[in-house]
């Protein structure tokens, strides 16, 4: 299983190498262009095209800027690689702390790597926050950050060595995690908090993480301030929304928002949802088998429970900086934080599920686990992708009328072999090899968009070299060929005075530079 949740990232990581400058990207690198640490204070101090007060962002890409534009090819894979190590790094350290019987390295590399990858998988638009530089670094930069915090946390907490200097380094690292949005800076503050709030609460088996919790916390108050504080932050609210929404209705909208996210992952997205369940009530169930189980269980009723309050509580903190500064629900590359939570809670329900199937002694739940992988797999090869990201009540409604006789044919036989292996025999096997089939298909949709994304970087390559041969030969105004907006993602625009030309412009050091139609890339994604 393990090697197709890899495949599955290395396929990620490819289509990431398609990446190329789009819409904010001309900006940042246009706005950041000369003296390194001048520009960063300027851009805070000042009003931009972009979100300026987002000093980590503006960090990031400048930094990036510096490699030029190759950075944002590379970029995705050094996310998914510190992200998998960092995740990877802090299961070992939750493992160590709480007594947890150990699992084999392969076995935590498993988990991490399921995390990020049906993080990615079930985020509403993957290519807005992983593809594209501008949203990849303030919605899943501090995914990545915050999880290297907590488990420098977890590790001061444990060693005590060096600790002046660890507790500088998880004030900056909070800092820094919480500046890349407001959307992180909202949910780093709930999320320390609530933390911190715990380690009090148990000091007496809890207290060495109190100091380093409340570094934590500091740091990522002090970074929710930086942003609030900006100069930009009150021109471009007053200049694009005419001032905030009522905090009253922030509360409210906030919380019934952090409902709805949830309602709205399972309507919109329910082969996702399902399958990523059914993934980890799997990888519970081997576990179990192996024996690999918690001296001091962590997965009772209880601690689920309480688990769940929290992660809602993100998530309602995930949705208040929109809420308070659109009076709107955040888009969806600011749903990826509340997603990666929502996986959390995902696995954690379903391990446990797995867990519990593994006790008993009958052979029945199992097949359930089994069939439901089965039905899965077969309904996502037979019927097609419109189930993807299918509402779910209307899809579930027309299933009956709009699957092939060959689907259910196909499907009876195949619960019948599934029913044979699972109650004759033990049928490990059959849901390792299910559940692998579930992650291949998932990996599969991110492939078949992979020659759409490479076709359209060759188009924006040649489109460069077009730009540029006409700025060396003294053109101050250019016209090309159009490429189509990506995903919600806007290109260059056919209306000359649209921002992101002027930003092009400038990045090209031109006055002007004009689209024409016919587009470039015809061929557009429609579920991402």
């Amino acid at each position: 299983m393990l090697a197709v949740v890899l495949a599955g990232l290395i396929i990620f990581a490819a289509a990431g190498t398609t990446s190329r400058l789009i819409q904010d990207d001309y900006c940042y690198a246009a706005i950041l262009r000369g003296p390194f640490f001048e520009r960063q204070l300027t851009s805070y101090l000042q009003e931009t095209t972009y979100s300026a007060n987002r000093y980590s962002l503006t960090l990031g890409m400048g930094v990036s800027g510096l490699f030029g534009p190759v950075s944002v090819q590379i970029l995705p894979a050094i996310i998914l690689v510190l992200w998998v190590i960092g995740l990877y790094l802090l299961l070992t350290e939750l493992a160590r702390r709480y007594e947890w019987q150990r699992m084999s390295s392969l076995e935590y590399w498993l988990v991490a790597a399921l995390l990020v990858f049906l993080t990615l998988a079930l985020t509403p638009n993957w290519i807005q926050v992983f593809y594209w530089r501008a949203g990849m670094l303030p919605y899943t930069a501090p995914l990545v950050s915050g999880t290297w915090l907590f488990w420098l946390v977890l590790r001061t907490a444990r060693t005590n060595r060096f600790k002046l200097l660890s507790l500088a380094a998880i004030f900056l690292l909070a800092v820094l995690s919480g500046g890349f949005s407001e959307t992180a800076g909202a949910v780093l503050v709930v999320l320390t908090g609530l933390t911190l709030f715990v380690a009090l609460i148990r000091a007496n088996t809890q207290r060495s993480l109190i100091t380093p919790l409340t570094a934590a916390f500091i740091g990522s108050v002090t970074a929710l301030a930086l942003l609030i504080l900006s100069p930009s932050t009150s021109l471009r609210l007053k200049g694009l929304y005419g001032g905030h929404a009522p905090w009253a209705d922030v509360a409210v909208n906030s919380l019934k928002g952090g409902l709805r996210f949830f309602y709205d992952l399972l309507y919109d997205r329910p082969l996702y949802v399902a399958g990523a369940f059914l993934i980890f009530t799997t990888v519970g169930y081997l576990l179990q088998r192996a024996g690999v189980t918690s001296s001091k269980p962590v997965a009772g009723l209880k601690n689920l429970l309480i688990l769940t309050l929290a992660i809602y509580a993100i998530t309602v903190a995930a949705m208040a900086p929109s809420f308070y500064a659109e009076a709107s629900a955040p888009g969806d590359r600011a749903l990826n934080i509340p997603v990666f939570f929502a996986v959390i809670l995902l696995a954690a329900w379903a391990s446990a599920l797995g867990r519990w199937i593994a006790s008993r002694p009958a052979q029945w739940p199992m097949f359930c686990v089994a069939a439901g992988l089965y039905f899965v797999s077969l309904t996502w090869i037979i019927i097609g992708g419109s189930y993807l990201s299918a509402p779910f009540l209307p899809a579930i409604y027309h299933f009956p009328e709009q699957a092939p006789p060959l689907y259910w044919a196909v499907l009876s036989g195949g619960l019948l072999l599934i029913a044979f292996l699972t109650l004759k025999f033990k049928g490990q096997w059959t849901l390792a090899l299910l559940a692998a089939s579930v992650i291949a298909l998932m990996a599969g949709h991110i492939a078949l968009q992979y020659p759409v994304l490479a076709f359209r970087a060759d188009q924006w390559d040649m489109r460069d070299q077009q730009i540029q041969a006409a700025a060396n030969q003294g053109q101050r105004e250019v016209t090309v060929r159009a490429l189509d907006s990506l995903v919600g993602i806007a290109d260059l625009n056919l209306n000359a005075e649209f921002w992101v030309n002027h930003c092009a412009a400038a990045y090209y050091r031109l006055d002007k530079i004009t689209v024409v139609e016919p587009v470039l890339d015809p061929i557009r994604i429609e579920v991402p």
